[in-house]
């Protein structure tokens, strides 16, 4: 975790920099559709027994997305372009699996990020761009529902989650102070686990999410 925190202070002290020697400020927002995908495994431990059933599991939903940001950037060249965002992207989706009569849900309910961009110029206003960088994700999900019992395992909520991001992108402007974009991003999350106890079954969730996101987008260039 210390090495995820020590990779987005560099960013938040190069982006400081960069307010003051770019060229333009922007803003916009940008939505479109989600993939979010949750691989991992159940381990139950149902008290009477001596042996754990651990059941792999693979689930998907396929949902909507919105996502503001806030970025600078300067043209290095003619051709060549670097930005900085900071943005807070909003899924939508959410997964659910079932064994045994245990159901787990997972969702984020945010994702909070910096990335970097590089641009290369094909014509005067449009520009396509390669992006990474990192975040961190807010989780909520965990045990719903045990053995027909509901509401008895609350949802967890809250955890953060570090992933990285890497996108490609095509922008066009088409004033001086607006243009549009088209991009494809993907998302990794780290794997962490999620465990509920009760007096029939202790309950490990073991999850690997990402997730895939293609958007649109305007942006407003403050010259």
């Amino acid at each position: 975790m210390r090495k995820y925190i020590k990779k987005l202070m560099v960013l938040v002290v190069f982006f400081a920099i960069n307010i003051a020697n770019a060229d333009n400020l922007y803003m916009g927002v940008q939505g479109g559709w989600e993939n979010l995908t949750m691989e991992g495994n159940l381990s139950l431990l149902p008290q009477p027994l001596p042996t754990t059933i651990i059941v792999p599991y693979h689930s998907k939903s396929n949902s909507g997305m919105f996502d503001f940001y806030l970025g600078v950037q300067k043209k290095v060249s003619k051709r060549i372009l670097i930005a900085e965002e900071w943005d807070i992207l909003v899924p939508l989706g959410k997964t659910s699996v079932e064994h045994y009569g245990t159901v787990a849900d997972q969702k984020f309910s945010y994702n909070l990020g910096a990335s970097l961009k590089f641009g290369f110029f094909y014509n005067k206003n449009g520009n396509v761009y390669a992006r990474g960088g990192l975040g961190v994700g807010s989780f909520a999900g965990g045990i719903t529902k045990q053995g027909g019992a509901t509401g008895l395992f609350p949802t967890v909520k809250g955890d953060k989650i570090f992933y990285y991001r890497v996108g490609l992108g095509l922008n066009q402007q088409f004033s001086d102070h607006w243009s549009a974009h088209l991009e494809y991003d993907y998302y990794k999350y780290s794997p962490f686990s999620l465990s509920k106890f009760s007096y029939w079954t202790n309950v490990i969730t073991k999850i690997r999410p990402s997730m895939n996101v293609l958007m649109g987008g305007l942006n407003y260039i403050f010259n």
